[in-house]
């Protein structure tokens, strides 16, 4: 029993809280999110003013980026600016080819590797806009190969898309897929293959490492999610609309004349390097494109804000 004088009163509290919250049946509403409008922001510049100092300043940039190319001694490299949606600035530097007059433009085609990622990413918030899926939904509810792995406490959360878009699943680098070497690319059964006892390096969201597994992975979740090949969607859904005519998956699909020699620099030296081919995770990497096919890509990205 309860002595003090505010004993009682203490203990009737106590006991309505008591009631009040098991006759609670589920979380308060929350207040609506409020957003920053685009009108409240306005730009300090329109953009014809900011381009027109911009290309003002067009010789600078020029003597800038042939200065930082010679210093680098690369075989090529072409540069741009992209304002708004529109590529107002480029250059082109070196050559496709060592050794040969194959000069670099906008509509060189390189190989792009991780900048694939980004498409990837895209192609994921595209089914998660259509229902297909939840960016915090368990990757098992796709890949349920995905339990052979192994997690460092019982207490672990399970992984979730969300956890390889963002470099926090605890999958290493590569693991156990084997792409670098190979003359083919690796099939899907392959790849599931190695997820057998492969033990995380963390527990899902609490440490990031980039993971070229988790965005392997993160295309055959679209894959099964669309019961469509990444590529093909990849392509349909986002290289398409944007007019990305020149980014493709091999090096087979680039228009002639336009592919720029991939290499190696060791001692200073270059030396030819065959592309990788990826197979079942070229969602990580498989993507050629060029200057102005990403510049649209960067425009379609800025045009995301304001919202």
């Amino acid at each position: 029993m309860l002595r003090s004088k505010t004993g009682v009163s203490s203990a009737l509290l106590a006991g309505a809280v008591l009631v009040c919250s098991c006759a609670h049946t589920g979380p308060a509403a929350l207040p609506p999110q409020r957003f920053t409008a685009a009108a409240d922001k306005p730009p300090a510049f329109s953009h014809a003013e900011r381009k027109a100092e911009i290309l003002a300043a067009r010789e600078k940039l020029d003597a800038l980026v042939s200065a930082r190319f010679a210093k680098a001694k690369l075989p090529g490299l072409a540069v741009g600016l992209v304002l708004d949606r529109e590529l107002i600035w480029s250059a082109g530097l070196g050559t496709r080819k060592i050794g040969e007059q194959q000069p670099v433009s906008a509509g060189t085609v390189f190989r792009i590797g991780s900048v694939t990622k980004l498409f990837t990413g895209l192609a994921l918030l595209a089914l998660r806009d259509e229902g297909l899926l939840r960016l915090d939904d368990p990757v098992a509810r796709f890949l349920p190969e995905i339990a052979r792995v192994v997690y460092p406490s019982a207490d672990s959360p399970r992984i979730a898309i969300r956890h390889l878009v963002t470099h926090t699943s605890g999958l290493p680098r590569v693991g156990k897929l084997d792409y670098a070497e190979r003359q083919t690319g690796m099939t899907e059964a392959q790849v599931l293959a190695g997820l057998d006892d492969l033990a995380l390096s963390s527990a899902p969201g609490t440490k990031t490492e980039y993971s070229n597994l988790a965005m392997g992975l993160a295309g055959l979740v679209i894959e099964r999610a669309a019961h469509a090949p990444v590529r093909a969607l990849i392509s349909r859904r986002i290289l398409g609309p944007l007019g990305m005519a020149h980014t493709v998956w091999t090096a087979a699909d680039v228009p002639a004349g336009a592919l720029a020699t991939g290499y190696r620099e060791a001692g200073g030296s270059f030396s030819p390097a065959e592309p990788w081919r990826f197979g079942a995770v070229a969602a990580m990497g498989g993507l050629y494109s060029s200057l102005a096919d990403l510049a649209r890509f960067a425009g379609f990205e800025l045009a995301a804000w304001p919202p």
